[in-house]
């Protein structure tokens, strides 16, 4: 059964060729790594499954801006810092 993050989500679906996106893919990865996070445990406290977000690290499908919100609420970052240089916010940490 799909969540509604991930029916969000699959409606934005598909390969893309936007550089925000580009960019986030790499970025979640990235981020996850860094606190030493596996996909499973992420994908477990974002609510969806481990191959859905395998397709958000691999580029193939486009997250809804509420899914990356949520993925950065539990990397404890903004979401503004997982698209990059693309947002017109800063690159902070969610904290300050």
């Amino acid at each position: 059964m799909k969540t509604n993050i991930q029916a969000e989500s699959e409606q934005g679906a598909g390969l893309h060729k936007e550089k925000p996106y580009e960019y986030l893919q790499f970025s979640i990865q990235a981020h996850r790594y860094s606190l030493d996070l596996t996909q499973k445990s992420l994908a477990k406290r974002v609510q969806i499954s481990v191959g859905y977000l395998g397709l958000i690290e691999q580029g193939r499908v486009r997250p809804s801006r509420r899914l990356i919100e949520k993925i950065a609420s539990v990397l404890e970052i903004k979401s503004e810092i997982l698209l990059g240089p693309w947002t017109s916010s800063s690159c902070t940490k969610k904290d300050e």
